[in-house]
């Protein structure tokens, strides 16, 4: 079966290309993400780069007034 992979808030599931790419980059924080850092490298910053490709925290922006 196709991965089907939630990226949404609506949870409906991402196309066949982005998935494969969210398949990738998960395969790759396995392999090599950074150290954890709570402002800079947290545990949303992983799961937005997994689904989106970019590292962000929107709890941290919002907490540093960003």
């Amino acid at each position: 079966p196709a991965l089907t992979v939630a990226t949404r808030r609506d949870s409906r599931p991402a196309g066949r290309a982005n998935a494969a790419a969210v398949q990738f980059r998960a395969d790759a924080a396995l392999r090599s993400w950074p150290r954890y850092h709570l402002l800079n490298n947290n545990c949303e910053h992983l799961a937005r780069w997994v689904a989106t490709g970019r590292a962000q925290s929107k709890q941290v922006e919002h907490y540093l007034g960003n």
